[in-house]
């Protein structure tokens, strides 16, 4: 089995992001979450709004990591922050049209 790399390279990082945030923003929300709080993306996945998100704040993250089963707090930076924001707005304006 091939070894996968994680991106380092900071310009790298940027690409990836402008192509996923002209894309999906989902996709570059998960992405922008998952650079910065370093969670697997079966992690991510199963995270939902609630666990993020309080209606007015986002909130400290409390998961079990899915594969190593350790639980973590995960504050979200203002990088994630923003991101997932961005989602969340787009997602409000899809019910309100």
């Amino acid at each position: 089995m091939n070894a996968v790399e994680p991106i380092r390279d900071p310009k790298k990082i940027n690409v990836m992001k402008n192509y996923l945030k002209g894309k999906k923003l989902r996709d570059y929300a998960l992405f922008v979450v998952g650079i910065n709080v370093a969670l697997r993306i079966s992690d991510l996945l199963n995270l939902k709004w609630g666990d993020v998100y309080d209606g007015k704040n986002f909130i400290i993250v409390n998961l079990k990591e899915g594969k190593t089963k350790k639980l973590r707090s995960i504050k979200l930076n203002k990088a994630a922050q923003k991101a997932l924001q961005e989602l969340f707005e787009s997602l409000e304006t899809l019910f309100y049209e």
